[in-house]
């Protein structure tokens, strides 16, 4: 089944994470991320210019990452394989020969599984090919004269790149190619704080809407939308304190209070899924909006009914799950062959990546 794209940025996009899931080179997500008009964080190019010197023989020694060292690890091991950290230049993803700070109890022992060392074992290593990261961006300078203080080469010195992630979300889901039409039901699943909600108001108020209905399982969240929606005084919005997805259910659900929610056995908290054929029924559905952090396959597949009624133009977040690149797409075509797409990414990492179904 082809993918039909709209334009050839949409197209050339798709080509280059359709790779990227394949080989796992974040250059395609660089040249993919590029494609639509933004610059990469540049700790995609250092991460992989650390590789391609450790692959050299170069001993990587991580220096100076003081009291945070655990709070990072720990960060790490819960972040990995979770939306938006797909392919994430993680610390641990370096193979390095070992981790060094003055005070070497701010690591925990077998340190991301790595070598923990002294300052005298660094030392007895200067003479080697080896490369000091300064992982302490606010102390770089004083810990760079530091370490050459102690004798070891300027040129054995380098500065720890860690990633920015910035995220553009002026135009997500209502960029430019989408022209405001007059609305029956809009679907925003993925409330969140109401911040994808308000844009598609504010761009579509001269056309209007018959109905919001908009979706968030988190409490503390849902509870902030709600205070947002009654002094904003936004006409006909429902807000529905429950998650999406293929039926009516109940599920474990990690509940952050942050963008960091999730669906997950993990969870302490509980919560409800729906379906959007179920809360809408016969009636007309216009546009839909997903950012559902990893359920947009499930919940596509509980508006299957309005979908092939309805035809409504979508805007689906495609970055949670690796195989999200293929499985959507060609789900929503299964539904209906009738679709086109656009693809674009908001963000200067493997974040908020946008499929247009129109």
């Amino acid at each position: 089944m082809n993918i039909s794209f709209i334009d050839k940025t949409s197209e050339e996009i798709y080509r280059k994470l359709v790779q990227l899931s394949t080989i796992n080179d974040v250059t395609y997500l660089e040249q993919a991320i590029k494609l639509s008009g933004i610059e990469p964080d540049p700790a995609y190019q250092y991460f992989k210019w650390l590789k391609n010197v450790e692959s050299k023989g170069t001993k990587l020694i991580l220096y100076g990452l003081g009291s945070v060292a655990k709070a990072m690890e720990k960060a790490e091991f819960e972040r990995r394989e979770t939306p938006g950290y797909l392919y994430f230049p993680f610390l641990g993803d370096v193979e390095w020969f070992g981790f060094c700070d003055k005070n070497d109890t701010n690591f925990p022992q077998g340190f991301m599984g790595k070598k923990v060392m002294s300052v005298e074992e660094l030392l007895s290593l200067k003479e080697q090919d080896i490369c000091v990261c300064i992982g302490a961006p606010d102390f770089y300078e004083e810990i760079e004269s530091e370490l050459k203080s102690l004798g070891i080469h300027k040129n054995k010195i380098v500065r720890y790149v860690w990633p920015k992630t910035i995220c553009y979300e002026n135009k997500q889901y209502f960029d430019d190619f989408m022209e405001p039409k007059k609305e029956a039901i809009m679907i925003d699943g993925g409330c969140f704080r109401c911040d994808s909600l308000e844009r598609f108001i504010k761009w579509n108020e001269e056309k209007g809407y018959e109905q919001i209905i908009s979706f968030e399982p988190d409490k503390n969240n849902f509870e902030i939308c709600k205070n947002i929606i009654l002094k904003k005084q936004w006409k006909n919005v429902e807000l529905i304190h429950a998650g999406l997805s293929e039926k009516e259910s109940i599920c474990n659900f990690i509940e952050s209070g942050e963008s960091a929610s999730r669906i997950s056995e993990e969870g302490e908290s509980q919560i409800r899924l729906v379906s959007i054929d179920q809360c809408v029924g016969e009636r007309n559905v216009s546009f839909i909006k997903l950012d559902v952090e990893g359920f947009e396959l499930e919940t596509l597949r509980g508006a299957k009914k309005c979908i092939q009624r309805d035809h409504p133009r979508m805007a689906i977040s495609l970055y949670h799950k690796k195989e999200d690149i293929i499985e959507i797409p060609k789900y929503i075509l299964e539904l209906s062959e009738d679709y086109h797409f656009y693809l674009r990414i908001y963000s200067n990492a493997y974040l908020e990546i946008v499929l247009y179904a129109i």
